[in-house]
């Protein structure tokens, strides 16, 4: 994970923009996408959001939105509580999500921070948009999250910085959010 870690910091620096950057890291349950995100906040300086604060409140999960792909997020709450700051580079919080309560329990608060990543199953939701320098994708098997395209390895957008001995994909954003 190390390597890995440093591969992506190495890219990072290349490409971080002055104020803030935002690094996006989806993938399927168990890819290490957390571990990863905390390594790379402690080395950058950041703070990372956990897509599993953002899980969908019992009083929104209907059949029809269950069945829908990335449908147990609340992503209209994301939307809302960080897409926002994430662009602005500042500190904000977040109402964090409890699983086993099934109910919100308590607030995430985020320093403003040179880097922020946010990481977990449905960070890069379509309707996001392009929120970040640098996107990561992985899962467990090595294949991408459903309608993401061929998972072939790393990759650092067009700068042709690239490897293949992981199953990550990374791509650097042309458009900087901050």
């Amino acid at each position: 994970m190390i390597q890995k870690a440093e591969r992506i910091i190495e890219a990072y620096q290349k490409v971080k923009p002055a104020g803030c950057g935002v690094i996006a890291m989806d993938g399927r349950a168990a890819a290490g996408k957390t571990t990863l995100a905390e390594e790379l906040a402690v080395t950058l300086g950041g703070a990372v959001v956990h897509m599993d604060d953002f899980f969908l409140p019992g009083e929104l999960r209907t059949p029809e939105r269950l069945a829908a792909p990335g449908g147990n997020v609340h992503a209209e709450r994301f939307a809302e509580e960080v897409l926002p700051y994430l662009r602005r580079g500042e500190a904000f919080r977040y109402r964090r999500f409890d699983c086993h309560r099934m109910d919100y329990n308590g607030w995430v608060e985020i320093p403003t921070v040179p880097v922020i990543i946010a990481e977990g199953a449905y960070s890069q939701y379509p309707q996001f948009g392009h929120y970040a320098v640098i996107s990561l994708r992985k899962n467990k098997s090595g294949a991408l999250p459903p309608a993401m395209g061929k998972s072939t390895g790393w990759y650092f957008g067009s700068n042709g910085f690239r490897w293949r001995k992981s199953t990550w994909q990374s791509t650097i954003s042309k458009k900087m959010p901050c």
